[in-house]
C-alpha cells in the first residue's frame, strides 16, 4: 500500500476512534485504492459493529477471508460475531494495532524515501588511476555527479575536463551527461578538484 493510501486509512481510523462514522466511512467508501485494501475492509466491518449492523460486519469479515483466508483480524472477528458477549469494539481491542501498524509503514516510507546524504571526495589535483578506482565502490549508486573546481579555468585545460567528466561517468556507471564541472566552491582550496557524488 502507497504512503498516501496508509495515510488516508490512518485518517479513517482516526476518525472512528473518535466516533467520527459517518466521516470515517466516506474516506474508506471514497473509491481510492486505499479503500479497496484489506485494511479498510476490516476497518468498516469494525464500525458496522460499532452501528449495530452485525450482518454487514459479518458480510465483509467473510468476504476478506474469501481472498485473503490468512487474514487473522477477520477471522478472529469472525469468531468473536459467534461469542456476542466477547465481542470487542474496534476502539477497545484494536484501538493501537491499526494506526500503530499505519502509522510505522509511512515513517518507514518516508525513511527509505528521504534523499541520502551526498558524498564528497576532494583531490589534490588531476586524479590518478588510483583515485578513480577508489569511486568503484559507488558504481550503480549515484545518479549524477558535481565536479567543481578552479583547475579548469585555464583554457588550455577543456579537454582535461571533457576527459576527466568521462572518466568520472565510467567509473561511477553514471550517463556522461550527469557529470556537472563548475568553478570551485567557496573556501576551496586552489587547485584541488571536489567531487560530489549525489546518491539515488
Amino acid at each position: 500500500m502507497a504512503n498516501d493510501n496508509k495515510t488516508a486509512l490512518l485518517c479513517a481510523y482516526t476518525l472512528a476512534s473518535a466516533g467520527r462514522y459517518s466521516d470515517a466511512e466516506a474516506l474508506l467508501l471514497s473509491g481510492n485504492e486505499a479503500a479497496r485494501s484489506v485494511e479498510a475492509m476490516d476497518l468498516l466491518a469494525r464500525i458496522r459493529v460499532e452501528q449495530g449492523d452485525i450482518p454487514e460486519a459479518r458480510r465483509l469479515w467473510q468476504s476478506i477471508q474469501s481472498f485473503r483466508p490468512e487474514h487473522a483480524p477477520s477471522r478472529e472477528a469472525l469468531k468473536a460475531l459467534d461469542r456476542p458477549s466477547r465481542i470487542l469494539p474496534f476502539r477497545h481491542a484494536l484501538v493501537w494495532a491499526l494506526p500503530l501498524a499505519l502509522a510505522l509503514g509511512v515513517l518507514a516510507g518516508m525513511w527509505l524515501a528521504r534523499p541520502k546524504a551526498p558524498v564528497a571526495v576532494v583531490w589534490p589535483g588531476i586524479p590518478t588511476g588510483a583515485h578513480l578506482e577508489a569511486l568503484s565502490v559507488h558504481r550503480g549508486k549515484v545518479q549524477r555527479v558535481l565536479l567543481s573546481s578552479d583547475f579548469f579555468a585555464d583554457a588550455r585545460r577543456v579537454s582535461h575536463r571533457e576527459l576527466l567528466a568521462q572518466y568520472l561517468a565510467d567509473a561511477l556507471g553514471v550517463a556522461p551527461g550527469e557529470v556537472f564541472i563548475s568553478s570551485a566552491q567557496a573556501g576551496q582550496a586552489e587547485g584541488t578538484i571536489r567531487v560530489e557524488l549525489i546518491r539515488r
